[in-house]
């Protein structure tokens, strides 16, 4: 709307509200700043104490393994109660986190798309091994590859974004197999034969066993072209924050560059990478 020259710009309410927080800030200097950064520090090592103990904790216990005086701790728990992250038992006057932490780690996992956490790792792969590198995930014993970068050679794995394949087939699926133990890798595949793709498929349950058996030992799985003929693979599970596989990665390429490979070199940067991807994604134990 074009207003009447002379006419005054009416007031804005908000620009009033910023300008006074903006004063009030300024005005309480470096030091309350400073001193607000670590109140927030001091609640924050609460909830990690109170998430990491196995039962819940009094307010001594708390003092002492914070190192803090008991008033101090005392007065910290008292807020984190009257703001819902945390309640305190009447019955023996310990506290524990409340659900209010559960439904907000569970927004951020949910947020979280592990093809753009893994994509920077699955580049870096590619530059330290020169081979192609790819991401899946796996379903009623299929995987299904959700990403992929290629080393630029010629002789490529020709794993398509998409493309399913049989989990006991490759590596990446037989990295996330290991995450089953045998009762269960018999329910998704029944006790008899496999499906030979090639002649170096993995054709009977019994065998996958062992395999991943061997898997679980050396931390990686390897494709002697099982699925695809000429193609060889090393692969290692991804896992989430509650430590349970969620993918894996692989670095795949031609047979006869593959022959040259130290395997358990390549075997070792494969499961470096996952572990970063698995670190990234909240995982804070061992592959």
């Amino acid at each position: 709307m074009v207003r009447p020259a002379g006419q005054a710009e009416p007031p804005n309410p908000r620009g009033r509200a910023r300008g006074r927080a903006r004063t009030e800030l300024e005005a309480k200097g470096p030091s309350t700043i400073k001193s607000s950064v670590a109140s927030v520090a001091k609640a924050l090592r609460i909830v990690e104490m109170l998430a990491e103990a196995r039962d819940d904790l009094s307010v001594t216990e708390l003092a002492e393994a914070l190192r803090w005086h008991r008033s101090t701790a005392y007065r910290f728990l008292q807020s984190l109660v009257q703001s819902g992250w945390v309640s305190r038992n009447p019955a023996n006057d310990h506290y524990r986190l409340t659900f209010r932490i559960v439904n907000l780690a569970n927004s951020v996992v949910n947020r979280i798309d592990i093809r753009q956490v893994a994509r920077p790792h699955l580049l870096d792969l590619v530059e330290a091994t020169g081979f192609d590198a790819h991401l899946a995930v796996m379903g009623e014993g299929e995987v299904v590859f959700l990403d992929r970068v290629d080393c630029g050679q010629p002789a490529g794995s020709q794993f398509h974004i998409g493309r399913r394949a049989p989990a006991y087939a490759t590596a990446v699926g037989k990295a996330m197999l290991t995450g089953l133990d045998g009762g269960q890798v018999i329910r998704l595949y029944g006790s008899g034969e496999l499906r030979r793709y090639t002649p170096a498929t993995i054709d009977s349950v019994d065998k996958l066993v062992r395999e991943l058996s061997t898997v679980r030992a050396q931390g990686y799985a390897v494709d002697r072209g099982e699925h695809n003929e000429g193609v060889y693979c090393v692969g290692a599970p991804i896992r989430d924050h509650s430590g349970h596989i969620v993918a894996a990665l692989s670095a795949s390429g031609g047979a006869q560059r593959f022959r040259k490979v130290d395997v358990p070199a390549l075997g070792a940067k494969v499961i470096a990478t996952a572990r970063q991807i698995s670190r990234a994604l909240g995982y804070h134990g061992t592959l």
